[in-house]
């Protein structure tokens, strides 16, 4: 029970961050906008401790789970209500309800752009920070060679099985996992080592469509990694199967089952072993190489690709919800608890694989809230961003504000949807808790 109570704040305070960054975002583009903030806090709840600037209170309140901005302008609306005015008249310098629409536009639509611009910064972080990869010589097999495994064949006569692949368009090859990532549909010029010689050959896709097959795989070498059968150790080496000479894996998986294998130790003993059925009881042995995916404006460029696939995802979700589409929503909708509990979880997780990979993770984690609250307030409900905006954006056609008792039903109305759409996510969380 601590364990998930742990576990349930580090996420709910993981979440709380994001939805602070959000409420900042407004603070900076109200200031921006010259409209005075009242009160920045971080968390809900009674005022814990609190800093006064020369016009901003900065409180830290006891909930910490994002936070408010409330701007300057309640008096004004206040004297409007009690007067029962049609509009308001006179209002305060700096009061929000004293900037023009469009200024409150920008303010409203901060939010969600600053929780854009968030995601692409810790997308952008993630991408740069090294972590362990799985890295393999690059040599290649010619999946011509291999018909029983290859339903379709590729010609590419300038290559043959086992050539190591050093260079690609000049550029070096840091194994076979950097040769693949580097393919694009396109003909490449490679520098391959073959039988001691060091040849330059054309590698030309085959194309069908949108798709594109240059006809290779990973040659590699039948040596044990991990094993689940004691007899077999790391570091042993297949050098035949069912009587035929094994160079490879595929060569291996080429062939019929049962497997008679015979392997070599690393002493150079040399044994039995029959394998009756798939999957083998080992894997085969594959180095590790630190790398990250990209830096510098490199990175930049992938946050900004993998935060805009976030949000288009996150928008057809939400087509999903508000189409009633209940199978594909409930794929997707899950409940704050739930939520910060899976964050906790999996960030636990992936710390204990090591300090990279925990922030890796926490950083992807992060960067899909973030998104998922920047979709979130684009809704054009009134209390949210999208309604404010929508609101405003009628203004400056109308060129006249809303009366101040409408503003008041408006926010009312919109509370009461918040309220609902958050006690429907609780249920969520209640039935996947409790009642599945």
């Amino acid at each position: 029970m601590l364990d998930f109570i742990l576990k349930f704040l580090l996420g709910f305070l993981l979440i709380g961050l994001v939805v602070f960054f959000h409420e900042l975002s407004h603070f900076a583009a109200a200031r921006l906008m010259k409209v005075d903030v009242d009160v920045i806090s971080f968390g809900m709840g009674p005022r814990v401790f609190s800093v006064y600037g020369k016009k901003t209170e900065f409180r830290i309140s006891a909930i910490p789970f994002g936070g408010y901005c409330r701007m300057k302008g309640s008096i004004d609306l206040s004297k409007a209500l009690s007067d029962d005015k049609k509009k308001m008249d006179k209002k305060e310098s700096g009061s929000y309800f004293a900037s023009s629409p469009f200024r409150r536009m920008i303010i409203y639509a901060s939010g969600p752009l600053g929780n854009f611009i968030l995601a692409v910064l810790l997308l952008a972080l993630a991408s740069s920070l090294p972590v362990e990869r799985i890295s393999n010589p690059c040599r290649v097999c010619v999946i011509n060679d291999y018909p029983a495994l290859f339903q379709y064949s590729v010609e590419n006569p300038e290559l043959e099985t086992g050539d190591l692949i050093l260079q690609m368009d000049g550029k070096a090859v840091l194994d076979y996992e950097d040769f693949t990532s580097r393919l694009d549909g396109k003909s490449h010029i490679l520098t391959v080592e073959r039988n001691g010689e060091t040849i330059e050959v054309n590698l030309v896709p085959e194309i069908n469509g949108d798709d594109y097959y240059y006809g290779l795989s990973l040659y590699q070498e039948a040596v044990i990694g991990r094993s689940e059968d004691e007899m077999i150790k790391s570091g042993d080496r297949i050098i035949s199967a069912n009587g035929k000479e094994i160079h490879n894996t595929l060569d291996l998986f080429s062939l019929s089952w049962p497997l008679n294998l015979v392997l070599a130790s690393k002493n150079g003993r040399t044994y039995s072993y029959r394998a009756d059925y798939n999957p083998l009881p080992f894997s085969f042995k594959s180095d590790l190489r630190k790398s990250s995916d990209a830096v510098g404006i490199s990175a930049l460029t992938l946050g900004i690709k993998k935060a805009s696939e976030y949000f288009v995802n996150t928008m057809k979700a939400l087509g999903a919800i508000i189409t009633l589409n209940i199978e594909d929503a409930r794929l997707v909708i899950t409940g704050p608890t739930k939520a910060a509990q899976s964050i906790g979880n999996i960030s636990t997780l992936a710390f204990n694989e090591g300090i990279s990979s925990g922030l890796r993770t926490v950083l992807y984690l992060l960067s899909i809230v973030s998104i998922s609250l920047s979709v979130a307030n684009i809704v054009p409900f009134p209390t949210f961003d999208g309604g404010g905006i929508l609101i405003n954006f009628i203004e400056i056609f109308k060129k006249e504000g809303l009366r101040p008792r409408t503003y008041v039903i408006l926010q009312i109305a919109g509370m009461i949807i918040a309220f609902s759409l958050m006690a429907a996510l609780y249920f969520v969380d209640i039935h996947y808790y409790f009642l599945s």
